[in-house]
C-alpha cells in the first residue's frame, strides 16, 4: 500500500487467509476469518489505494464444462467471487461473482471480470455490481488511467486481439490502432495521455505445439488516446528473440 503495508495469502495446512503487516512494527496478522480447509483458493489481493482495505478473489474458475471445483461436495455448489475487507479485519463482504479485481485510483470503485466481461461495483456502499460495457470477444488486462476517468483493456478475438479504452464519464468505447495482430499488455503513461502496448504478429498455418525460435518480430507501439495517433516505438531484431516471450508479471 502507499503507507508501506504489505499483504499476502497464507496457506496453513489448507486454511487460506489474507494476512497483512503494517509499519512501523510489521507485526503480521490475518484479516480474513477462515478457519477450516474447504478447498477454496484465495488470490489477487490488492490494496485499496487509500490503504483502508483490500480486495481479493476467493474460489477458482471453471473447467471446460463451466463447472467450479467443489472439493467438499457442497450441495449449494461453489463460485469464484471478488471480496473486500477492511485493513483491520472488519467489513468482510462479497462484491460479486468474478475475478481479476482492480481498484480505481480514488478508492471508490472496483472493476473485475465475470466470464470475460467487465463489471464495476462501488466500494463505498453495497449496491449491486453493474455491467460496465458491451463488446465482442473476451475482455482482459483491465487498467485504470492515472486519473481514474478511463480504463484500458484487451479484447481477445481468438486469432487476434485489440487494445481498447473505455471513457467512464462519456461512456465511450474506442480501439487503439486496431490491426489483425495480437495487441496486448497496455500500460498508461504517467500523465494519462498515451498508452503503450505490445504487438505480436498473427500466426497462420502454424502447428499449435511447434517450437518458435524466430518469426515476424514483435514490437511496442504507442498511441495518443485523445487523437488516436499511433507510432511504433520499438521493434525486435530478426532471428532469435524476434518472437515475444511473456513472463509472470502484470506489466510486460
Amino acid at each position: 500500500s502507499p503507507s508501506g503495508a504489505m499483504a499476502w495469502v497464507f496457506d496453513a495446512e489448507g486454511v487460506r487467509n489474507v494476512w497483512v503487516a503494517q509499519p512501523p512494527s510489521y507485526t503480521s496478522r490475518p484479516v480474513t476469518p477462515y478457519s477450516s480447509d474447504v478447498g477454496l483458493e484465495i488470490g489477487s489481493p490488492e490494496w485499496i489505494p487509500d490503504g483502508s482495505g483490500l480486495v481479493f478473489v476467493r474460489g477458482e474458475g471453471t473447467n471446460d464444462q463451466g463447472e467450479h471445483p467443489n472439493p467438499t461436495l457442497d450441495p449449494k455448489g461453489t463460485q469464484q467471487v471478488v471480496m473486500v475487507v477492511n485493513a483491520d479485519g472488519t467489513g468482510l463482504r462479497e462484491i460479486g461473482e468474478g475475478a481479476s479485481p482492480t481498484v480505481s485510483p480514488d478508492s471508490k470503485s472496483v472493476v473485475f471480470l465475470r466470464k470475460g466481461l467487465p463489471w464495476i461495483a462501488s466500494l463505498r456502499d453495497t449496491a449491486q455490481p453493474q455491467r460496465l460495457f458491451i463488446t465482442r470477444g473476451r475482455v482482459g488486462n483491465l487498467r485504470w488511467s492515472p486519473d481514474g476517468t478511463a480504463l484500458a483493456f484487451v479484447s481477445g478475438r481468438g486469432d487476434h486481439s485489440f487494445v481498447g479504452v473505455y471513457d467512464l464519464s462519456a461512456r465511450k468505447l474506442a480501439y487503439l490502432d486496431p490491426d489483425v495482430d495480437h495487441d496486448e499488455h497496455p500500460v498508461w503513461s504517467p500523465d494519462g495521455t498515451r498508452i503503450a502496448f505490445v504487438r505480436e504478429p498473427a500466426l497462420t498455418r502454424q502447428a499449435v505445439h511447434a517450437v518458435r525460435r524466430s518469426g515476424r518480430p514483435w514490437s511496442i507501439r504507442i498511441v495518443t488516446v485523445g487523437t488516436g495517433a499511433a507510432a511504433e516505438l520499438w521493434r525486435a531484431s530478426t532471428g532469435a528473440g524476434s518472437v515475444f516471450s511473456g513472463f509472470e508479471s502484470p506489466d510486460q
